[in-house]
């Protein structure tokens, strides 16, 4: 493995899940379960259809004073980061957001703001695209992600693939073939890569 761990934003570094419940709440009169969506789709958990859930989080991702810019932390990502820091790995963010405009742009000041200007990039792509060839481009590395498909793109393309426990992924945790390492948080990342020096390429 590379010295480089590729992190997801959402879920990983970034509370969405909190961010989009407030914005549902003020702006639809939505009064959604502070538990979290049971499936990725968050059918179930808005009571919304697809189309309407897209309406949702495009205003969400791409309006002005949403939330979106300010989502707080995940769980122990902060000092995650820092312990991943410290043992020496190069961390690059692989984030779907609109691939351009306003929700680019509140993503890298929100990651700016939480973490400080610590990433060696922030990649971000549209919403819905898969990640699988641009997890391709990268050496093998650690690749986390709180999305099971795109944890199995990120071993199909050679990566060591973690997923963080989300609501939405409980009931996957042990129902597929691949090795995928389950974690609760980045500090718990860290602790099962940290046994493996950082390699400087």
């Amino acid at each position: 493995m590379s010295g480089r761990v590729l992190l997801d934003c959402d879920g990983v570094l970034l509370n969405y899940t909190a961010g989009i419940r407030t914005f549902a709440k003020r702006i639809y009169g939505l009064d959604l379960s502070p538990e979290g969506p049971c499936a990725f789709d968050m059918r179930v958990w808005t009571g919304l259809s697809g189309p309407e859930i897209r309406d949702l989080v495009n205003a969400f991702n791409g309006g002005e004073d949403t939330g979106f810019g300010a989502l707080p932390p995940m769980p122990g990502a902060v000092e995650g980061v820092r312990r991943l820091l410290d043992a020496g790995y190069r961390l690059h963010v692989l984030s779907s957001a609109d691939a351009g405009g306003a929700s680019v742009r509140s993503r890298e000041r929100n990651l700016l703001g939480v973490f400080g200007d610590v990433f060696e990039e922030v990649t971000l792509i549209g919403l819905g695209q898969p990640k699988r060839e641009i997890l391709a481009r990268f050496s093998p590395c650690d690749w986390v992600d709180d999305h099971v498909p795109n944890a199995i793109a990120g071993l199909e393309a050679g990566h060591r693939s973690h997923v963080i426990r989300q609501s939405h992924n409980l009931s996957l945790e042990g129902t597929t073939p691949h090795p995928l390492l389950w974690s609760a948080d980045l500090t718990e990342v860290h602790e099962r890569i940290r046994p493996e020096p950082a390699l400087t390429l």
